[in-house]
């Protein structure tokens, strides 16, 4: 359950307020709601050796853009290889690298003064592609500009998201949707579905994301049926320019990464702020203050199995959820 409530507050994705398909079983976390609020000046996509202006430039247009959140508490979201390559940065410009000790004897580095977190939800667990067999086709009719759209599906699972399948394309003529279909990845909790403009080159960084999608199928008592392994692209989603796949890269097949700037409760410090409705809100209802909490989304005494997924069901309490997504970071300095 502690993984699962990691994942979900930086990877989950519900179907609601962000713009995406999302999962029913699923809360918002912080990736759908940084790319809900400001995908343009929120998301760093570098392609690129991690730099420390890159860390400075995301803590100067979160924090610019977010100056009501005073005396709270910023974080950063990094791998512990990540960390240890930031540390790093800072030693070779003669910075001292701080340490901040939280309740509990948690010292954490920092790096501008914002704590560094290390989780393992935001490295790639494979070097290999997480979606395999990706086909496209097109079909129907209507007003979609004729030309060929490519596509790339990344599975989402509990070690975050992972290296993107190979491209799929279609031509389209006078056709108003196109389907995707591919091999099943057991382990996936969400995809990430990524798009060309009609008539782009298949290069890795005009894969444009246009959807997250639920991984499993559900009955009636929530329990999982199947695995999703299919997508209708119908053109109604607006695509997030600044988000493309994640990939390997140079001869050691290292993988690329994400680095997450967040906002958490100051109440808990390091702590993602999450309270079942029993325990009510200590803060009276403030969502700036209250990052994730517990919503009741249904009541039901069908089974106990049912019922516990209905309390994992959670959403951030507010779209205005301050923080940024560096991607596609390489760690190694050489």
């Amino acid at each position: 359950m502690r993984q699962l409530m990691e994942f979900l507050s930086i990877w989950g994705t519900s179907d609601e307020n962000v713009g995406f398909t999302g999962d029913t079983y699923q809360f918002n976390g912080l990736y759908p709601w940084i790319l809900k609020d400001g995908p343009t000046t929120n998301v760093f996509d570098l392609a690129a050796k991690i730099s420390l202006s890159d860390l400075d430039n995301a803590l100067d247009a979160t924090q610019k853009k977010y100056q009501y959140l005073s005396g709270g508490q910023w974080v950063w979201f990094m791998s512990p290889k990540m960390i240890s390559t930031v540390s790093a940065l800072q030693t070779l410009v003669r910075r001292q690298v701080q340490q901040l000790e939280f309740e509990g004897g948690f010292v954490m580095d920092t790096y501008n003064g914002v704590p560094i977190l290390p989780s393992g939800y935001v490295e790639p667990a494979s070097t290999t592609a997480s979606v395999t067999s990706l086909a496209a086709s097109g079909g129907g009719s209507g007003s979609v500009p004729d030309g060929i759209y490519r596509y790339k599906v990344a599975a989402i699972t509990l070690f975050g998201e992972q290296v993107a399948s190979a491209s799929a394309s279609a031509t389209l003529t006078s056709n108003a949707a196109c389907a995707l279909a591919w091999t099943a990845n057991a382990n996936a909790k969400s995809y990430a579905v990524y798009r060309t403009a009609v008539g782009e080159a298949d290069t890795a960084g005009l894969y444009d994301l246009l959807d997250i999608i639920p991984a499993k199928n559900y009955d009636a008592n929530g329990a999982v049926t199947t695995n999703v392994s299919t997508y209708i692209d119908d053109f109604t989603k607006t695509k997030i320019e600044a988000a493309h796949p994640l990939f390997t890269y140079d001869s050691a097949s290292k993988p690329e990464e994400v680095i997450f700037l967040a906002y958490l409760d100051p109440v808990y410090g390091a702590a993602l702020a999450v309270l079942p409705p029993t325990l009510g809100d200590p803060l009276e209802g403030d969502p700036t203050r209250n990052l994730v909490r517990f919503v009741p989304i249904s009541v039901t005494d069908d089974t106990y199995a049912f019922r516990l997924k209905s309390y994992l069901a959670m959403q951030i309490a507010d779209a205005a959820v301050a923080g940024a997504v560096i991607r596609r970071v390489r760690r190694n300095t050489s």
